[in-house]
């Protein structure tokens, strides 16, 4: 759906009109949210953005508690220990099973290899788009024995209490080895279970691998996950990606607050003791910034220049929104809810808060959730200490962190942020897209690019999702895209986490290969082959490929 975007918020108030009249309280919570969102009037202290950069001034505020910037180390890549695969399986008899479970014809089976078939090394793409079918295709066969698909892989947390070269090499503590910290001091029994899942079980064999998510910049603070962690079905807090617009604040727990107000019967001051004490859930979601995969646009785009590590997959416990704002009691002509973080800077001389808005049936939606524990933790000031919202599904930028006040609306919102988000063709563009679901796309977690490989069999894995709709299948190519064989996937967390998939690939001879992968979900989405090009640099799910060389 396209609409025009409207330089004036008060011009929106003009295309819907209200079902009924406004009383003060409601006047003034609308008032408040545009003024916060940099659409209302200008605060006192613009003159500190003349003095400096034009573009942000840094607040007062520093960030997490800690004094200044926070310094991170980026860590080695990891080369992949080669996992051989304990049995032979035809992809052919791989795919009839998953396409009975997906509901598929035995026709699009029949268009699949039985047996895998050797791979040469990568040729130039041909200018067309087009690719062949899985006959002549790579050698591709499914990693993980049949057995492992009945129910999600069990994890043994491997702690060094013990020397390491005690430690087991399962496959379940291969699973968590190669994400977690170098060093850990802890015993097992005084560990929490996030601790322990961050707790190292590093092989021999293996390098040093990123103990935090790598950063692209310092102030505000941006990180990407590794992509070696997104292998996994869960991304370790310290290794999830970091999406800040300003410096973040500090906050007392203690005297924090989130507000419910605008158009309900009644406002609501909540503090975290009177969330806490009502009956929580916990659901696995992945998310991913709108940015993923600007850097790789050409030209790149302004803005935070992403690679592919803007995602992450992560257990959150907090409270479904919906029944707190029925509790406040809703009016029917409310038409939006929007969501004031404590984030703040200055933009274009004005200050401004993080403020975003939600369509009101995505609100009411069940998984909608105000978050305060992430991976079983209290949340990080990094990931929105002490609340956040959790918009599963939806880019990122929906997911607002030090949540503080929420706020429903009668006519859309129109605030700096809101109008950020949008898909655009060209600058200055009037009809544009708005930006929600993310779209489908598979990562490769490893191998990594440029990575040197024996000559035996490899696994190649990743880790694949959508918005719109739950992944169908996932395909891998060993020659840049020109033919495709399908992965297997792994169980999701949940109906709005990310799938892990695998496959084993055999290269036949020596020499550089070009790995690519590509994600389909039941909606019938699919990656394209070539860059999605936008000038805000948004929604770029073109297929991932990986340069690896064969000795």
């Amino acid at each position: 759906m396209r609409h025009e975007v409207r330089d004036d918020a008060t011009s929106r108030e003009s295309d819907q009109e209200p079902d009924g009249p406004y009383d003060e309280g409601e006047q003034k919570a609308e008032r408040d949210v545009l003024v916060a969102s940099g659409r209302g009037e200008r605060r006192e202290g613009t003159e500190r953005q003349e003095a400096g950069d034009r573009d942000r001034t840094r607040l007062e505020v520093r960030g997490g508690g800690e004094e200044g910037g926070r310094k991170r180390r980026q860590g080695g890549r990891v080369k992949a220990p080669v996992r051989r695969h304990a049995g032979e399986f035809g992809v052919g008899e791989r795919l009839r099973d998953e396409d009975e479970r997906n509901g598929e014809t035995g026709s699009k089976v029949a268009s699949y290899r039985s047996e895998p078939a050797a791979v040469q090394p990568a040729a130039p793409r041909a200018e067309s788009e087009e690719t062949r079918s899985q006959a002549g295709g790579p050698a591709l066969s499914t990693g993980y024995p049949r057995s492992s698909q009945s129910a999600t892989p069990p994890i043994t947390w491997c702690v060094l209490s013990f020397p390491v070269e005690n430690c087991s090499r399962s496959r379940a503590s291969r699973r968590v080895e190669r994400f977690a910290p170098a060093r850990a001091v802890k015993r097992a029994d005084t560990m929490s279970r996030s601790q322990k899942g961050q707790a190292a079980c590093v092989s021999p064999r293996m390098e040093t691998s990123p103990t935090t998510a790598i950063p692209l910049q310092e102030e505000p603070l941006n990180a990407e996950t590794p992509l070696e962690a997104l292998g996994e079905p869960l991304t370790p807090t310290p290794l999830f990606y970091i999406r800040n617009h300003f410096d973040m604040p500090t906050i007392d727990a203690a005297d924090w607050r989130v507000t419910i107000d605008g158009a309900v019967a009644r406002t609501l001051g909540l503090s975290l003791d009177d969330l806490r004490g009502r009956t929580p859930r916990t659901l696995a979601v992945t998310l991913e910034c709108a940015g993923n995969g600007r850097a790789h646009m050409t030209p790149v785009p302004p803005g935070v220049p992403w690679g592919y590590g803007a995602v992450g997959t992560a257990r959150f416990t907090g409270l479904p929104l919906g029944p707190l704002l029925s509790e406040a009691g809703l009016q029917a002509h409310a038409v939006e809810v929007a969501f004031e973080g404590a984030d703040e800077g200055y933009l274009d001389g004005q200050a401004v808060r993080y403020v975003r808005s939600l369509p009101v049936d995505v609100a009411l939606a069940p998984d909608t959730l105000l978050a305060w524990e992430m991976n079983d933790e209290p949340l990080s000031a990094e990931h929105g200490f002490p609340l956040r919202l959790v918009v599963p599904r939806w880019y990122g930028m929906a997911s607002v962190k030090w949540l503080r006040r929420i706020t429903a609306l009668r006519t859309p919102f129109a605030g700096h942020f809101q109008q950020e988000y949008v898909y655009a063709d060209a600058p200055g563009a009037r009809s544009v897209e708005p930006i929600s679901l993310s779209r489908v796309r598979a990562l490769i977690a490893r191998p990594g690019d440029g990575e040197e490989l024996p000559g035996e069999p490899v696994e190649i894995a990743g880790t694949a999702w959508s918005g719109a709709a739950p992944i169908r299948r996932v395909e891998v190519s060993a020659d840049g895209g020109l033919s495709w064989a399908r992965a297997e996937l792994g169980p999701a967390l949940s109906p709005v986490s990310a799938r892990t998939w695998s496959t084993l690939w055999r290269p036949r001879n020596a020499g550089t290969y070009v790995l690519a992968a590509r994600a389909t979900d039941t909606a019938g989405n699919t990656q394209p082959l070539d860059p999605v090009q936008n000038v805000r640099g948004y929604g770029n799910n073109v297929v991932q490929r990986v340069s690896v060389s064969v000795r």
